[in-house]
């Protein structure tokens, strides 16, 4: 009678084991839940793809609305993060690694839930600023060191406006060496805030 429930104890967690080897294949790396219209709601999905024939892990991320499938985008980096930015609830804002850059991406999503692409997909440097009034990312790059310490100020920001389609790169701006950290904003209103920046150039780029 013990070696019988032994065998069945066994035999048990066997089977829980295989249980929670396959939900751990389903379940998404990251995934978020949104709603870009009154009428859609919608959820995107990271997940690992298939590799292609240089045999590189893959990543593929799934936006689908009411059941649908209407974005699939694949890439070789690895998620670190999915978010949302309210109140524009029609993106999604996805952080990638890849070795020595983040790729930033984000999707827009119409909001009727029946079409989405992606909107800004870049391999930056590090993490843009999400801002929501204005509607823009501050993409920062370079690096000035500070007193020879890991803390490192960027050497020039871009700003990328909404424009209900898009971002388009709007204007780039050098920053002086008084910039501080929290000085990053400031260039949203260069004048009234008394903006450490040395120039600025105007950009029609999207």
């Amino acid at each position: 009678m013990r070696k019988q429930a032994l065998v069945l104890f066994a035999v048990m967690c066997l089977a829980s084991t295989r249980i929670n080897a396959q939900s751990g294949a389903t379940r998404p790396l990251a995934s978020v839940s949104f709603s870009p219209g009154p009428d859609a709601d919608c959820t995107a999905n990271v997940s690992k793809g298939t590799p292609g024939a240089n045999r590189k892990p893959v990543q593929m991320l799934v936006i689908s609305c009411e059941g649908r499938q209407v974005l699939r985008y694949q890439t070789d980096d690895s998620i670190i993060d999915l978010f949302l930015n309210y109140p524009h609830a029609d993106r999604v804002f996805a952080r990638w690694e890849g070795g020595s850059h983040v790729r930033f991406t984000v999707f827009h999503v119409d909001g009727h839930g029946t079409e989405a692409k992606a909107v800004f997909d870049k391999q930056l440097e590090g993490t843009p600023d999400v801002i929501n009034t204005p509607d823009a990312l501050l993409v920062h790059s370079g690096k000035r060191w500070l007193d020879g310490n890991a803390t490192s100020l960027p050497t020039s920001t871009a700003v990328y406006l909404w424009n209900g389609n898009g971002y388009s790169n709007s204007e780039s701006w050098t920053w002086k060496e008084s910039m501080r950290y929290e000085d990053r904003f400031c260039v949203l209103d260069p004048t009234k805030l008394s903006c450490p920046v040395s120039s600025a150039s105007s950009n029609s780029v999207k």
